[in-house]
Protein backbone atom coordinates (compact mmCIF):
# COMPACT_ATOMS: atom_id res chain seq x y z
CA UNK A 1 0.00 0.00 0.00
CA UNK A 2 2.90 2.62 1.02
CA UNK A 3 4.49 1.77 -2.21
CA UNK A 4 1.78 2.72 -4.32
CA UNK A 5 1.21 6.00 -2.63
CA UNK A 6 4.41 6.60 -3.00
CA UNK A 7 4.47 5.98 -6.73
CA UNK A 8 1.65 8.07 -7.06
CA UNK A 9 3.39 11.15 -5.03
CA UNK A 10 6.50 10.36 -7.14
CA UNK A 11 4.58 10.23 -10.62
CA UNK A 12 2.38 13.54 -9.49
CA UNK A 13 5.55 15.27 -8.48
CA UNK A 14 7.69 14.77 -11.72
CA UNK A 15 4.43 15.83 -13.70
CA UNK A 16 4.16 18.69 -12.45
CA UNK A 17 7.92 19.47 -12.12
CA UNK A 18 7.76 18.87 -15.88
CA UNK A 19 5.28 21.29 -16.63
CA UNK A 20 7.02 24.11 -14.66
CA UNK A 21 9.96 23.28 -16.47
CA UNK A 22 8.30 23.45 -19.97
CA UNK A 23 6.36 26.85 -18.91
CA UNK A 24 10.04 28.69 -17.47
CA UNK A 25 11.30 28.33 -21.24
CA UNK A 26 8.10 29.51 -22.62
CA UNK A 27 8.22 32.69 -24.40
CA UNK A 28 4.96 35.20 -24.23
CA UNK A 29 2.89 35.61 -27.80
CA UNK A 30 2.27 39.45 -28.74
CA UNK A 31 -1.30 40.46 -27.08
CA UNK A 32 -4.27 40.32 -29.42
CA UNK A 33 -4.98 44.00 -30.94
CA UNK A 34 -8.75 45.46 -29.68
CA UNK A 35 -9.92 48.66 -28.59
CA UNK A 36 -10.66 50.75 -25.67
CA UNK A 37 -13.35 52.92 -24.77
CA UNK A 38 -13.82 55.90 -22.94
CA UNK A 39 -17.38 55.93 -21.62
CA UNK A 40 -17.52 59.35 -20.12
CA UNK A 41 -16.49 61.02 -23.04
CA UNK A 42 -17.53 58.79 -25.41
CA UNK A 43 -14.00 58.45 -27.00
CA UNK A 44 -13.11 55.11 -28.47
CA UNK A 45 -9.53 54.36 -29.85
CA UNK A 46 -7.24 51.45 -30.97
CA UNK A 47 -5.70 49.26 -28.49
CA UNK A 48 -2.50 46.82 -27.95
CA UNK A 49 -1.59 45.96 -24.69
CA UNK A 50 1.95 45.06 -25.83
CA UNK A 51 4.47 41.72 -25.54
CA UNK A 52 6.85 39.99 -23.96
CA UNK A 53 9.47 43.51 -24.30
CA UNK A 54 6.88 46.05 -23.67
CA UNK A 55 3.72 47.14 -21.77
CA UNK A 56 1.40 49.80 -22.94
CA UNK A 57 -0.95 50.95 -20.46
CA UNK A 58 -4.57 52.73 -21.11
CA UNK A 59 -4.84 56.34 -19.61
CA UNK A 60 -7.46 56.27 -16.75
CA UNK A 61 -10.72 56.63 -17.75
CA UNK A 62 -10.67 53.94 -20.36
CA UNK A 63 -11.16 50.44 -20.57
CA UNK A 64 -9.88 47.78 -23.06
CA UNK A 65 -12.44 45.31 -25.34
CA UNK A 66 -10.78 42.19 -26.86
CA UNK A 67 -12.47 40.55 -30.41
CA UNK A 68 -13.68 36.82 -29.70
CA UNK A 69 -13.67 34.57 -32.60
CA UNK A 70 -16.95 32.37 -32.10
CA UNK A 71 -15.76 28.80 -34.23
CA UNK A 72 -19.79 27.78 -34.83
CA UNK A 73 -20.53 30.90 -36.41
CA UNK A 74 -17.44 31.88 -38.18
CA UNK A 75 -17.57 35.00 -36.86
CA UNK A 76 -15.24 37.78 -34.80
CA UNK A 77 -16.85 40.15 -32.75
CA UNK A 78 -15.89 42.69 -30.26
CA UNK A 79 -18.76 42.96 -27.38
CA UNK A 80 -18.95 45.89 -24.99
CA UNK A 81 -21.81 46.93 -22.50
CA UNK A 82 -22.70 49.19 -24.73
CA UNK A 83 -22.78 46.84 -27.89
CA UNK A 84 -20.65 44.89 -30.49
CA UNK A 85 -19.13 45.39 -33.54
CA UNK A 86 -16.99 43.28 -36.05
CA UNK A 87 -13.51 43.33 -35.48
CA UNK A 88 -11.13 41.05 -37.21
CA UNK A 89 -7.70 42.89 -37.18
CA UNK A 90 -5.53 45.85 -36.62
CA UNK A 91 -6.84 48.23 -38.90
CA UNK A 92 -10.95 47.51 -37.62
CA UNK A 93 -10.63 50.11 -34.80
CA UNK A 94 -11.94 53.10 -36.81
CA UNK A 95 -15.16 51.19 -38.55
CA UNK A 96 -15.47 49.47 -35.03
CA UNK A 97 -15.90 52.94 -32.71
CA UNK A 98 -18.51 54.32 -35.76
CA UNK A 99 -20.30 50.81 -35.32
CA UNK A 100 -20.65 51.55 -31.50
CA UNK A 101 -21.23 55.38 -32.26
CA UNK A 102 -18.31 56.82 -30.23
CA UNK A 103 -15.50 59.29 -31.70
CA UNK A 104 -12.78 57.62 -33.01
CA UNK A 105 -10.03 59.44 -31.08
CA UNK A 106 -6.36 57.21 -31.94
CA UNK A 107 -5.19 54.12 -33.78
CA UNK A 108 -3.08 53.03 -30.22
CA UNK A 109 -4.54 55.29 -27.00
CA UNK A 110 -1.70 53.09 -25.36
CA UNK A 111 1.43 54.34 -27.10
CA UNK A 112 2.28 57.38 -24.59
CA UNK A 113 2.18 54.69 -21.45
CA UNK A 114 4.95 52.33 -21.91
CA UNK A 115 6.80 49.87 -19.80
CA UNK A 116 9.97 48.11 -20.83
CA UNK A 117 9.73 44.83 -19.77
CA UNK A 118 13.06 43.51 -21.21
CA UNK A 119 15.91 44.74 -23.47
CA UNK A 120 14.49 43.51 -26.84
CA UNK A 121 18.27 43.69 -28.72
CA UNK A 122 19.65 41.68 -25.34
CA UNK A 123 17.12 39.03 -25.98
CA UNK A 124 18.09 39.04 -29.72
CA UNK A 125 21.87 38.61 -29.07
CA UNK A 126 20.93 35.83 -26.53
CA UNK A 127 18.83 33.91 -29.26
CA UNK A 128 22.06 34.15 -31.80
CA UNK A 129 24.98 32.93 -29.07
CA UNK A 130 21.99 30.04 -28.62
Amino acid sequence: MIFFRMKKIICTSVFFGSLLFTFSFAQAAPARWGIALNHEARECAGFWPGDEFVAYDLPEGWKAYFPDYDPKTGTTALVTEIGSCDFKRKGDEEKCCSQLGYKYVSDNIGKGQKTILRDKEEFLRGMKNR
